[in-house]
């Protein structure tokens, strides 16, 4: 069981946060224009988008916002292990990590994280241009989905699906004091990188 407490600190720290987040993300915008800084590769899915087969563009869309959404991992799996490595990221991280009662509503971070997710995650993505309007906004919402499913408490989970997509029963791993899940699973939307990286414990049948 959840105490009601936690869900109001939660909703409360998601306020404060998703406004310190605006802001930072306005002044990271403004800027990249001052910086001038430009795509280096330009990955055109508009050609994929152009069936006259309502189905498959949808297919295709949300295709290709997964797609998007485990290049974006790759940059924000290795800066969740900077933050477990680096003392002054972790101080910051502990944060979340301090949660007792955690839930979808009850997952909050330091204040600060905007800042380093936009010097070490937006900042590289900044190097891909993604050309076509629908698959960023699609990539964001399965995102967003992914990333309340992932800290929810309910059982529900992928099943098969986590060995690509990340869900609760993977990521509760990273949250867990236990001595051998320490150092696992620090991918965000996407299993594959903890796989690759060799990272990934995948918790059995009965392990939460």
């Amino acid at each position: 069981r959840y105490s009601f407490a936690s869900y109001v600190r939660g909703v409360r720290n998601w306020i404060i946060r998703l406004g310190f987040g605006a802001f930072v993300w306005h002044l990271f915008a403004v800027s990249l224009g001052w910086l001038g800084i430009e795509p280096l590769v330009t990955i055109n899915f508009g050609t994929l988008l152009h069936s006259d087969n309502t189905i498959i563009n949808t297919g295709l869309a949300v295709l290709s916002g997964v797609l998007v959404a485990i290049v974006g991992d790759f940059f924000y799996y290795w800066m969740h292990r900077a933050q477990h490595a680096v003392p002054l990221l972790w101080r910051m991280h502990a944060t979340h990590h301090s949660i007792r009662e955690l839930t979808a509503w009850n997952c909050h971070h330091h204040i600060s994280e905007p800042l380093v997710y936009a010097a070490l995650v937006a900042l590289p993505l900044r190097l891909f241009h993604f050309e076509s309007g629908v698959v960023p906004v699609v990539a964001m919402t399965l995102i967003t989905f992914q990333a309340h499913l992932s800290h929810s408490s309910t059982r529900i989970n992928l099943g098969p699906l986590r060995y690509i997509i990340g869900d609760n029963k993977f990521h509760r791993i990273h949250h867990s004091l236990e001595a051998h899940h320490r150092r696992r699973n620090y991918g965000f939307f996407t299993t594959i990188w903890d796989t690759v990286f060799r990272t990934a414990y995948w918790p059995s049948k009965n392990e939460w």
